[in-house]
Parts: structure tokens; C-alpha cells; sequence
């Protein structure tokens, strides 16, 4: 089940984190994980340092996030578990399925979070 990660104070679940935590599980190296996961090293070494090159933090697709996994022989828990470090909105969006909440109430709750808002129509009047 996708639930928000549980952090432990001044620990934070980045996607990054968890990956440098599973390296070392491992004993693997960067060049090893992107040979297993068909990944750049480039895009691999911007994983481990959570920069995109351009000063911010590293925000890897889906496609990224589930390579790395298969790349781990992660179950389906631990995907899980990296996909809601990549897109903490994910865990919102399951509250307004559990919830029943409307498309307006969960974007106010990811706003409240500073999370990406689900698409709007925008209306011709603004």
C-alpha cells in the first residue's frame, strides 16, 4: 500500500538517499548499477548526487525510478516505496481516491505542500 514514508528527524527519504542506501546494501558501484538498470552513467551520477547539473534537485520519470527497481530485484513494496520518495504527490493522490475527494480538494492539499497541482482547464475569463 502506498502510504507517505515515515522520516525520522533530519532524515530525509529522497529518492537519492534510498538509492545510496541500496548501493551500499549491495556493494555495488555506480558503473554496476548502470550497467543492471540500462541507465547513463550521467544519469546515474545524477542520481547519487541529487543535482540535475542545473542546481537542482534530481527528479528522475518513472521510467528511472522503476529501471533502478528492476535493476535492485525490488518487489513491488520496494518500488513502491521509491516511487513516493520520487513523487511524494503520489501519496496525496491516493488520500483523494481513499478519501473521495474531488480534483479541487486535492490540489489544495498538494499546494498546501508545495507538490506539482494536477492539470487544471483554465478558463477564458482570467
Amino acid at each position: 500500500a502506498l502510504q507517505q514514508p515515515r522520516q525520522s528527524p533530519g532524515q530525509t527519504e529522497t529518492f537519492s538517499n534510498l538509492v545510496r542506501g541500496l548501493l551500499q546494501e549491495k556493494g555495488w558501484n555506480a558503473a554496476f548499477l548502470a550497467k543492471e538498470s540500462n541507465l547513463s552513467k550521467t544519469t546515474v551520477s545524477r542520481i547519487l548526487r541529487d543535482s540535475n547539473d542545473k542546481g537542482r534537485t534530481y527528479q528522475p520519470t518513472a521510467n528511472i525510478v522503476t529501471a533502478v527497481c528492476l535493476a535492485f530485484k525490488l518487489d513491488t513494496a520496494g518500488w513502491d516505496k521509491l516511487l513516493l520518495a520520487a513523487f511524494p504527490q503520489m501519496a496525496i493522490w491516493r488520500e483523494g481516491f481513499q478519501e473521495h475527494l474531488s480534483v479541487h480538494d486535492v490540489n489544495g492539499r498538494l499546494y498546501e505542500q508545495g507538490l506539482p497541482l494536477l492539470e487544471m482547464r483554465m478558463t477564458s475569463k482570467q
